[in-house]
């Protein structure tokens, strides 16, 4: 750690800045049940901070020509009109709030490296730093921690691939050292990122470290036996833990030609397949910034009794896709475009570009199969380095002319991305009651305490179901069944195809003796979830209520079950109805030859 060290003694505003960004991207959850608002909220804070000193000090120039300028108008001001376009706008203002973050945090790194001296020697030792952290923290958790551990992120492929892509820079401090000292010390930071990869079993990171290194090895001709060594490390420390007998890991296939048999890689597909879906019925413009979260559940499928929420497509390209359209993604595309041409005429034929290459490889792959745009523990390492790699270009544009104006509207901007960031953070908290009650049946909220609770910023909690709808149960268990029908109706403005709330709201209309409007609920749940039984016998009860002869007639659930308590249902409710004709005869065979044993 003696680089280390010597790096962080002289402490400027710039070095400061990238030290207490990264460590924002790592802080603790603070009682919320997520860590990823709290993380952006203080991400926000520490630009806002940084872009004051730019301008009390009036070291804030224009860097953008009239061309970018444009582009730049051009692509903020269609993420407004993404946000609006959102059926949840408020959603949609979520997730803008966290791109105004990022805008503020890169345009805050750009002007932080061109302050600096020899900054990509920094950035290797404040990655490298973090590494050490973030390596330590999930050994420890592994060697302590009883049951599940997921790493410092709270999710292991996040911490994985937050460890991997630090591990470049580390390499490329190895690769340049001279110091016997530093050297030792730099190897045990590396095999301690190793040991972390292996022990939070990302399969995608193990291969991932493993191809980096193949990359190294054949493109550097210097210090090859380093890369050989660290390969051969990685891959004897990978077959110990898969051959180990511990509780604590997984059972993974690693055999990439029976990946079609792999649970995770099966729903990865099954994700992209509904985001193609989506994208085919909105091609140009999209559903709207954060729309995937409601908007995929319209697909979401049974998995013994349970639903899988799918919360990101894990592709950020689809997803970009999904809620911006084909225009979104071709502005982030001109983004990521820039960085590579950019890195391309700084540093080809530099040791370093080899580095920075497979850094942004790995960011990319993982892209393509997560979801770092949505993490800041994964994004705004990324978002530093392209900073520093556009910061660096020769070709950048680099106006002499004072551009207060822009700097007063990102500040402004950033401050209502701190109060939004706030918001969710403590909706995370609350969320952390709320569903904790729902599980267990529980009404631990006060009736004063409810009043006072906000629901609108944001209205979504974690798992997409609105937050009016969890309030609903308080207000239905003391008898409130108007606050409690008024809170559902909102919840359906701001997720309507939540099957929580319909379930609520089901409950609601029974007690109101809206048996019309609960009959639509139900029969909505029953031709969703043709198995489940209490639907069932809410279907076939108001059926029977409201004499809906017809509807014994006409859509028959009998067809889209396989369960033999459900046709009984059906054809006892048929019995009462009096109903006795050729078609309903066809439907009794049906279940007759369906279940041959059992008697009608």
């Amino acid at each position: 750690m003696i680089t280390l060290n010597n790096t962080l003694k002289e402490l400027t505003y710039e070095k400061l800045f990238f030290i207490l960004c990264i460590s924002a991207t790592l802080a603790p959850s603070f009682g919320a049940i997520d860590n990823n608002a709290i993380r952006w909220f203080f991400l926000a804070v520490i630009s806002v901070l940084y872009l004051l000193k730019l301008l009390i000090k009036s070291e804030f120039n224009s860097i953008l020509n009239s061309r970018k300028k444009f582009l730049f108008l051009f692509s903020f001001l269609y993420l407004i009109f993404c946000t609006y376009n959102a059926y949840n706008y408020v959603e949609g203002i979520i997730s803008l709030y966290k791109l105004i973050i990022i805008i503020s945090v890169f345009t805050s790194s750009f002007f932080a490296f061109k302050k600096m001296n020899n900054p990509f020697i920094f950035l290797c030792k404040v990655f490298s730093l973090f590494l050490f952290i973030e390596s330590i923290y999930a050994v420890l958790e592994f060697l302590i921690v009883d049951g599940d551990f997921r790493g410092i992120s709270n999710n292991r492929n996040i911490s994985s691939f937050s460890i991997l892509f630090k591990m470049i820079f580390l390499k490329y401090l190895i690769f340049k050292s001279k110091n016997l000292k530093e050297s030792i010390i730099y190897r045990i930071i590396e095999l301690l990122g190793i040991i972390s990869i292996i022990i939070l079993q990302s399969r995608l990171g193990i291969i991932s470290l493993i191809g980096s290194y193949l990359v190294l090895l054949i493109f550097l001709k210097k210090n090859r036996f380093s890369f050989i060594f660290s390969i051969i490390i990685i891959s004897l420390s990978t077959y110990a833990f898969q051959n180990i007998d511990n509780e604590k890991r997984i059972e993974k296939n690693y055999n990439i030609l029976n990946l079609n048999s792999d649970e995770s890689t099966n729903q990865r597909l099954s994700f992209y397949s509904n985001a193609y879906d989506l994208i085919k019925q909105k091609p140009i413009i999209g559903f709207g910034l954060g729309s995937w979260k409601y908007e995929s559940l319209k697909y979401r499928k049974i998995t013994e009794g349970s639903f899988l929420v799918p919360y990101y497509v894990h592709n950020d390209f689809l997803q970009i896709t999904v809620e911006t359209g084909i225009i979104g993604l071709i502005i982030y595309l001109i983004f990521l475009f820039q960085i590579f041409s950019s890195l391309k005429i700084k540093y080809w034929g530099d040791p370093k570009f080899y580095f920075i290459i497979i850094s942004l490889g790995i960011f990319l792959m993982n892209s393509f199969l997560n979801f770092p745009i949505h993490r800041s523990q994964e994004y705004i390492p990324f978002l530093i380095l392209s900073a520093f790699i556009l910061s660096t270009n020769q070709n950048t544009f680099h106006s002499k002319k004072k551009n207060s104006l822009s700097i007063y509207a990102l500040i402004i901007l950033t401050l209502t991305a701190v109060f939004f960031s706030y918001k969710e953070h403590d909706s995370l908290i609350l969320q952390g009651v709320l569903l904790s009650d729902y599980r267990n049946g529980k009404f631990s909220i006060d009736k004063k305490e409810l009043d006072e609770i906000n629901y609108k910023i944001p209205n979504l909690t974690s798992n997409a179901v609105p937050v009016s709808s969890y309030l609903s149960r308080y207000f239905f268990e003391l008898g409130d069944y108007k606050n409690s029908e008024k809170l559902l109706k909102n919840s359906l403005k701001a997720n309507k195809n939540d099957l929580i709330t319909k379930e609520l709201l089901l409950k609601n209309n029974i007690f109101l003796n809206k048996n019309q409007e609960a009959f639509k609920i139900a029969k909505e749940l029953i031709f969703f979830n043709p198995e489940n039984i209490n639907y069932a016998q809410l279907y076939f009860s108001l059926v029977k209520d409201l004499s809906l002869t017809d509807e014994i007639l006409i859509s028959p659930v009998i067809y889209k079950s396989n369960n033999l308590f459900i046709h009984r249902l059906y054809h006892q409710t048929a019995s009462i109805l009096i109903i006795k004709n050729d078609e309903y005869f066809q439907h009794l065979n049906y279940s007759r030859i369906k279940f041959p044993n059992s008697s009608f």
